[in-house]
């Protein structure tokens, strides 16, 4: 039974396995040529676009609105030191720093002001920067009533106490105008 004409021949790579390679005797279907890939075969119908629904359109999600974070506002206070004279020695400072007050002093010849920058409430503890006058390196000054009413602390960190009393020293001089 030999057909009329070559076969195709198919190697089968399970052949190697029972070492024989199959011989079909009858033409395997081809498709036509506009239907076959080169290199996968027949090529899948292609799908239809979808159409959009007449009676669904969708809307995007509304973007939300962020939320202004609060930026604290800073609060300024003005405090005092009542002073007699502005050598050195009349900077006194305690343990918590440098004692100044909300209300000048009017048992003491001189008031020098300083201004007090903070944030958020005034309650005990609360820290903010002398801002004026300057002195050229950090100044601080806390919040402390429990040494009197409207009692704020001044300090300057890193700088050692008696280079501190000199600064003030010599503002007070410029600020009263003493020689």
């Amino acid at each position: 039974d030999q057909a009329d004409g070559p076969l195709p021949i198919v190697d089968i790579a399970l052949a190697t396995l029972v070492s024989a390679t199959l011989t079909l005797r009858a033409p395997l279907p081809m498709p036509e040529a506009a239907e076959r890939s080169p290199t996968i075969g027949p090529l899948p119908a292609p799908l239809p676009e979808p159409s959009p629904s007449p009676s669904f359109t969708p809307t995007p999600a509304p973007l939300p609105i962020p939320t202004p974070t609060a930026t604290p506002t800073p609060n300024q206070v003005t405090v005092y030191r009542g002073l007699n004279g502005t050598n050195p020695g009349a900077f006194r400072f305690d343990s918590d720093g440098l004692s100044t007050f909300e209300t000048p002093s009017p048992t003491h010849r001189f008031n020098m002001p300083f201004t007090v920058q903070f944030v958020g409430s005034k309650i005990p503890g609360v820290t903010g920067a002398v801002v004026a006058p300057t002195f050229g390196v950090p100044v601080t000054a806390s919040y402390t009533p429990q040494f009197g009413a409207g009692h704020w602390s001044i300090n300057f960190p890193g700088t050692e106490q008696s280079a501190s009393q000199r600064l003030l020293s010599e503002r007070a001089k410029q600020m009263f105008r003493i020689r």
